[in-house]
């Protein structure tokens, strides 16, 4: 990647306003973040024209699937090595040759417009401030979540550490007669008695499983989200035995 590409501070916003007959101006009801586009400027170096055009059909391979659709990948850039972008290909793909080299404009857009936190630590971490994290752990699709033993009603402190708010997937393992989880003014309750299992409230994708089976009949009120910083959350229920956490990546611009 050479230096002139282009990497936006944010993405280009869509504005929501009504113009009125006879004022000035117009009514802003807010705005949203459109996907975000890169434009990075590339270049490959080979022996020959012959390499280079092995090199190139290597490259365009890989960015389509098995069905030669343009796919989904993770990006991580050298000044931000603990962040990621969901991106693919979007847009032309023109490539000068001379020779043995290629120089070419990668364009890819992240239709969603934030990075989120590839891994994160239980231990004292420096991103834009120290984290300390000293919970025991586990471990769920990469994240490594803080656990809270719950026995019965009480309120836990969940830190969301990034930049924005998320939509957690909410674990809860071990046994229950009911679970309410409530933050920020949502309550979601899940009311079905469990027996060492493990329910899995997915508050993105709005989905209830227990184990694999899908239990969303089961689950009532909204699902929950994470404000920045420190949440105190509220969890209820009857006969509580079970451990809780929190899974999610956090989310920056």
């Amino acid at each position: 990647m050479l230096r002139q590409s282009k990497r936006p501070m944010l993405a280009s916003t869509v504005d929501s306003t009504v113009d009125i007959a006879g004022m000035h101006g117009a009514y802003d009801f807010g705005a949203k973040l459109s996907p975000l586009q890169f434009s990075l400027e590339c270049a490959m170096i080979t022996s020959d024209y012959k390499e280079l055009q092995i090199a190139i059909e290597r490259f365009a391979e890989y960015m389509l699937d098995e069905t030669g659709r343009p796919r989904q990948f993770e990006i991580i850039f050298d000044a931000k090595p603990t962040k990621k972008y969901i991106v693919r290909y979007s847009g032309s793909l023109d490539l000068d040759r001379i020779y043995g080299l290629g120089k070419f404009s990668l364009p890819f857009v992240a239709y969603d417009p934030f990075s989120y936190q590839t891994t994160v630590s239980t231990e004292e971490i420096d991103w834009d401030s120290n984290i300390l994290m000293d919970n025991e752990k586990i471990t769920f699709d990469g994240y490594t979540a803080p656990i809270y033993t719950i026995s019965s009603p009480q309120t836990i402190e969940v830190n969301n550490y990034g930049a924005f708010e998320v939509y957690p997937v909410v674990l809860a393992i071990g046994s229950f007669n009911s679970l309410r989880i409530s933050n920020g003014g949502r309550t979601l309750n899940f009311n079905e008695s469990v027996s060492n299992g493990t329910v899995s409230l997915d508050c993105q994708r709005m989905q209830a499983k227990l184990g694999t089976t899908n239990k969303n009949n089961k689950v009532l009120g909204q699902f929950i989200k994470l404000k920045p910083g420190i949440n105190n959350v509220d969890i209820g229920g009857t006969g509580l035995n079970c451990s809780v956490s929190f899974v999610f990546n956090a989310k920056y611009t």
